[in-house]
């Protein structure tokens, strides 16, 4: 027996991967299009557009400063500190400045040099025993008279100062000294004694002052390149050998003489 149930229509099963179908108006089904995704999305970019460009633009603006900066930077790393300023707290108080000070008081750079070897040191009294002087309190006048001394390197006058012969230039002229002294710097010898006939030699004065090396160098300089004047008259002998009599007027110079050299010296009515 036939069974007239109309055909039972089958529903498709659609899965996820499959789109579903949609009536065409043609009758065929076509697939439906699918839905934008949903969230954020990248938009396209368009043809011809180039996002790189500015990236390239900028390194290259980096890249040019380089060269112009970077010369600049390290000369100021490398440069150090600006120098000091002339005449502030700082450098016045350096040796430097003190130098300098001296130098433009006493004279030009070539005079100070001259002066510097020629100052008195500390240790008069050693030296004062050295030369085989006596040291007293008090004056001899046995014997008392003066000579004159000029000392010239390169034609320039050095300083023969005050306090030759003095134990101690704190104490002054009252403290002890030796018979062979200079009471001021105008190169005048005092000689006071307190034995009768005792003679004192140019050498004796020269190794008190503390300028006469046990190599017989005068101030520095070698022995054999000093000349010795008397009155104008040169000598050929050695700073020991010469002896002081009254109103000598003794030269030591060394290398260029001066333009005229000393033969006599004026000293003062009381002396």
């Amino acid at each position: 027996m036939s069974s007239s149930r109309p055909a039972r229509k089958l529903n498709r099963v659609h899965t996820r991967h499959e789109p579903r179908l949609q009536q065409s108006g043609a009758g065929t089904e076509i697939p439906a299009t699918a839905p934008p995704p949903r969230g954020n999305t990248v938009k396209p970019t368009g043809p011809g557009r180039n996002h790189g460009l500015p990236f390239m633009i900028l390194a290259g603006v980096v890249l040019a400063l380089s060269f112009w900066v970077g010369p600049i930077a390290s000369t100021l790393l490398w440069a150090g500190p600006p120098p000091a300023a002339a005449g502030s707290a700082g450098a016045a108080g350096s040796p430097a400045a003190a130098g300098a000070a001296a130098a433009g008081s006493a004279g030009s750079a070539a005079d100070v040099a001259y002066e510097t070897p020629w100052a008195i040191h500390p240790g008069a009294a050693d030296r004062i025993r050295a030369a085989g002087l006596p040291l007293s309190m008090d004056e001899g006048s046995v014997e008392h008279f003066h000579s004159h001394l000029d000392v010239y390197v390169d034609g320039k006058a050095v300083t023969v100062p005050a306090g030759i012969g003095f134990a101690n230039l704190a104490e002054g002229q009252s403290g002890s000294r030796s018979p062979l002294r200079t009471q001021d710097s105008s190169g005048i010898l005092h000689i006071q004694t307190k034995t009768p006939g005792q003679r004192y030699t140019l050498g004796q004065v020269l190794q008190e002052w503390g300028v006469l090396s046990d190599t017989g160098a005068i101030g520095g300089l070698p022995a054999e390149e000093w000349a010795i004047f008397i009155n104008g008259k040169g000598q050929a002998t050695s700073v020991g050998s010469v002896f002081l009599h009254p109103k000598d007027e003794i030269a030591l110079i060394h290398g260029t003489a001066p333009v005229k050299i000393p033969s006599s010296y004026t000293f003062p009515p009381n002396l």
